[in-house]
């Protein structure tokens, strides 16, 4: 029983992770201010943080959940 819980918990938070990339993904797509600015920010987070792949990531969170919202 333990198991299958778990199991299930495992593929729903999958599919919420996958929900969320196709929802950034569509909001890029329809808004190319965003677009520019993604590229923007990942440059500079590439140039500030190209030893520290963690802090790369989350420079980026803040971003995606304005876009998110």
């Amino acid at each position: 029983m333990a198991r299958r819980v778990l199991d299930n918990l495992h593929k729903y938070l999958f599919f919420l992770r996958h929900l969320k990339n196709m929802f950034f993904r569509d909001a890029l797509i329809s808004n190319p201010e965003f677009v520019v600015e993604y590229a923007n920010l990942k440059k500079d987070l590439a140039n500030s943080y190209s030893e520290n792949r963690q802090a790369y990531t989350d420079g980026k969170t803040e971003f995606v959940n304005k876009v998110l919202m």
